[in-house]
């Protein structure tokens, strides 16, 4: 925190700075894009682009929702989506910036951590729940935006622990097998899973088990920031805690 970001090659460290071109020293989170452009998230001095040579800011003079950013996604379609700490969420096609947050229906203004599943669907996770942008829907908003028309219905779906999740502070959202998702909360994490109903009033996705200190697991609070929840080749979960006693954990979804 505070000196930037460090490139090692396998011989030797590169330090990159706001000497060199960086928003600001403080980095949150790093992407690297399709093209191969890194992407790093700062704290205050908005988001940095490198490609390779030279760094381009893009801060809210440019659009971006809030100069603090938390995390960073790319989607299926090369927009790269921010995560920031009061302004909601913007969403980069690389040339300008689309806004959303409560006013649109996010759970929260601060979001810690964005997924795409494996059907397009964009998850955010706030400190007040979780959001679900659809595919549908983004591109139903999207092509309204394109056509200079009025969107109607909601954007965004949300759930909390009246859906049965531990707590509302989310942290991590990791793909699972099955179409599955892992929710990493501040009390622990659970299973998100696809729903069968027919009904248009219902949820399409339903809480799962619960794996925390009351159900009998040794996690509770995980971590933020990018990889405090990874799945390996062999689909074990590793779980990032702030907890001392219980430090990393091992998860194993199929024991």
């Amino acid at each position: 925190s505070g000196g930037g970001v460090i490139k090692y090659d396998g011989k030797k460290f590169t330090n990159y700075t706001t000497a060199q071109g960086l928003a600001n020293n403080a980095v949150f989170s790093i992407l690297e894009d399709k093209t191969g452009n890194l992407w790093f998230a700062t704290s205050g001095g908005g988001v940095s682009k490198f490609n390779g040579k030279s760094f381009i800011n893009y801060t809210t003079e440019q659009g971006l929702a809030n100069n603090v950013v938390y995390s960073i996604t790319e989607d299926g379609s090369g927009n790269v989506w921010f995560g920031t700490s009061g302004g909601g969420v913007s969403k980069f096609d690389g040339k300008s910036f689309i806004n959303f947050s409560t006013i649109q229906g996010l759970a929260d203004d601060v979001v810690w951590t964005i997924k795409e599943d494996k059907s397009g669907n964009l998850w955010f996770g706030t400190q007040e729940g979780l959001s679900l942008l659809s595919l549908k829907a983004l591109v139903q908003f999207s092509e309204a935006i394109k056509n200079k028309e009025s969107f109607y219905g909601p954007l965004f779906e949300t759930f909390s622990t009246k859906d049965g999740l531990p707590d509302n502070f989310i942290t991590q959202v990791l793909p699972g097998n099955n179409d599955k998702l892992y929710i990493g909360t501040n009390l622990g994490i659970c299973e998100l899973m696809p729903g069968n109903s027919t009904n248009t009033a219902d949820k399409k996705w339903t809480v799962g088990k619960v794996y925390n200190s009351t159900t009998g697991y040794p996690v509770k609070d995980v971590n933020i920031g990018p990889g405090a929840m990874y799945k390996d080749s062999k689909g074990i979960i590793w779980i990032a805690t702030g907890s001392d006693k219980t430090g990393l954990v091992r998860f194993d979804p199929r024991a």
